[in-house]
């Protein structure tokens, strides 16, 4: 298993502890790509893929509650 940063593991965890807290049973699956899914991470030049996949669209309140948390 490659190494992956524990700055890295932390950001992980709290995406998957927040956004189901935000879309509830609106969230399909949370999915994670690219460098850190094929070993080949490196934290000087790597960033973090992910996609969010949501059953129906964000209603106003989620849209809000996610822009607030990611400014």
């Amino acid at each position: 298993m490659a190494y992956i940063p524990n700055q890295v593991i932390a950001l992980l965890q709290e995406l998957t502890a927040h956004f189901p807290v935000v879309l509830g049973r609106n969230l399909a699956g949370i999915y994670i790509y690219g460098s850190l899914t094929q070993g080949s991470f490196n934290s000087k030049r790597s960033d973090v893929d992910c996609i969010v996949v949501t059953n129906r669209e964000l209603s106003d309140s989620q849209f809000r509650r996610l822009g607030a948390w990611l400014a």
